[in-house]
């Protein structure tokens, strides 16, 4: 989801239920092949753009997404 929105899957979800949109309606994705669930957030790097989308899935949307938010704030320390 990341890849198609370049922001995160979260974020994507909340727009969708914010704005009375679907994926396939509004954006033509087959519901069967995309979800807006948390999870997935899409790696910048400046002046070259999006480059990468990690993405934890198993858990709730929640707790996949603060996974992936846990581990960048290691990657700083």
């Amino acid at each position: 989801m990341s890849r198609q929105f370049e922001e995160s899957s979260p974020s994507v979800k909340n727009d969708l239920k914010g704005g009375n949109m679907t994926l396939e309606k509004t954006f033509g994705l087959d519901e069967k092949d995309f979800l807006a669930k948390g999870g997935a957030i899409p790696v910048f790097v400046k002046n070259a753009g999006m480059v990468a989308v990690i993405t934890v899935l198993g858990l709730h949307d929640e707790e996949d997404h603060n996974i992936i938010i846990e581990a960048l704030k290691e990657s700083y320390l």
